[in-house]
């Protein structure tokens, strides 16, 4: 089906978003004085995923293998421009002010057509290639939790000029060393994290009251 779309020019989709940046992209829209977050989510990945699944294989692409306890995983990074209110670059009369170079994942209001399939393409390869990358940035920004794919985010926020500094060290100098830390999973389920720590996985519960480093995005109401 083929499914298309005009700007309306109300604005509305262009509040309070956390809209995935490419590396280019996100220093950039440091250096312009911006914030940006790391978002991470985990996957338990005790084999490998059979020929035919198509998911699986996409998934493992766009993840870097790490371990979590004893329990081998993969783990997948978004780097996401936030704001709260309006986009710094929305005008006041509701147009984009950087709409010729708007993030890549933003381009197009047409879904199915030569151009978007394209894009998606584009966008798919750009997060494949980028994926050593910000392992190495979370290694040198010293984050290592994530939340269980499917369950939801766990979102880090580094002081902008920090992040900055170290996403531009990890893109000049990949030939530095960086360790490679366990990591950390993140859940709100009981069931989840006894699951999980029976099968030798570093994982914790969090609730409304933990005191965290990180926020916690869950999908699903928190069960204790």
């Amino acid at each position: 089906m083929d499914i298309h779309f005009s700007c309306t020019v109300c604005g509305k989709c262009c509040h309070k978003l956390k809209l995935p940046l490419t590396i280019t992209e996100a220093m950039q829209w440091l250096t312009d004085g911006n914030e940006l977050q790391i978002i991470c989510e985990a996957l338990p990945w005790a084999e490998e995923p059979a020929d035919d699944d198509p998911q699986a294989a996409h998934r493992r692409r766009r993840s870097f293998a790490t371990i979590s306890g004893s329990m081998p995983a993969r783990v997948i990074v978004i780097l996401a421009a936030t704001f709260e209110g309006a986009c710094p670059y929305l005008r006041s009369d509701m147009k984009c002010d950087m709409y010729p170079d708007r993030p890549l994942f933003q381009r197009n209001g047409r879904l199915m057509d030569a151009g978007i399939r394209e894009l998606i393409q584009e966008s798919r390869d750009t997060d494949i290639r980028e994926v050593e990358s910000k392992r190495r940035l979370c290694s040198t920004l010293g984050i290592d939790s994530a939340a269980l794919a499917g369950e939801g985010f766990v979102v880090h926020s580094p002081e902008r000029s920090e992040m900055l500094a170290e996403l531009t060290r990890v893109v000049r100098h990949p030939e530095a060393h960086y360790s490679t830390a366990a990591w950390q999973l993140i859940s709100n389920q009981t069931a989840t994290v006894d699951s999980l720590a029976s099968l030798g996985a570093m994982i914790s519960l969090v609730n409304r009251a933990s005191s965290l480093p990180f926020e916690y995005l869950g999908f699903k109401p928190a069960t204790h």
